[in-house]
């Protein structure tokens, strides 16, 4: 008889109310701003996947779609899911994992010249991670992420992202828990066959992080 929201992820096994933001929209156009850009080649990290994370597949989704949508073939080797099957003694963080995975590998092979990453954490530890290794972002590599958080904007060179409406994440969830109450003298049961949702749309910061791709790139 608790009424329960769940914010910014789903569970398919249980029907729940829920508010999201619009993470396929929101991945879409990130994605579509770097092949704007000319990018063809373009490598999507997250940690974890659908199955642990339903925003991650959603994000995911709208990389997949932006892609197809401008006759992009998607390439399984483009798609890296941070600390799945990874082996701890190679890898003892996710840190580590992204300079062995990701900033090793455009350094021997050239495979990517842009990153879309599931989350801005990710997108930030990977661009120290490049800098670190001596590859220029945007020059050589570009990255894009996901959430509009505070610590992409105060870097170096400023994340391009995808923004999340954090207030009106907040604001939906509670109206809704507000309506499931009634009359506040006791919860009313929630319909398992009519859970609410509610999509709250995104917003592209540009930053600094995109630019064209650097003119030889090395086909794998």
């Amino acid at each position: 008889g608790i009424p329960v929201v769940l914010i910014d992820n789903r569970i398919d096994a249980i029907p729940l109310d829920s508010v999201s933001s619009d993470n396929v929209g929101g991945a879409r156009a990130a994605v579509r701003r770097l092949l704007a850009k000319g990018h063809r080649r373009i490598l999507f990290v997250s940690r974890g996947d659908g199955r642990q994370i339903a925003s991650v597949a959603d994000r995911f989704q709208g990389y997949r779609e932006a892609l197809e949508s401008r006759g992009v073939g998607m390439n399984r080797k483009l798609v890296i899911h941070l600390g799945l099957r990874a082996d701890p003694n190679r890898y003892g963080s996710v840190e580590q994992e992204i300079r062995e995975r990701v900033v090793k590998w455009h350094q021997r092979e050239r495979a990517f010249t842009a990153v879309f990453a599931a989350n801005d954490w990710i997108a930030v530890v990977a661009m120290l991670a490049f800098r670190q290794a001596g590859v220029r972002v945007p020059e050589e590599v570009s990255i894009v992420g996901f959430d509009g958080s505070v610590v992409g904007q105060y870097q170096e060179t400023p994340l391009s992202t995808v923004k999340q409406d954090a207030y009106q994440l907040g604001f939906h969830a509670a109206r809704i828990l507000l309506a499931r109450r009634g009359n506040g003298a006791a919860p009313r049961v929630v319909s398992p066959a009519a859970p609410l949702t509610k999509l709250v749309s995104t917003t592209f910061l540009p930053g600094r992080t995109i630019a064209r791709p650097p003119s030889a790139v090395k086909r794998s």
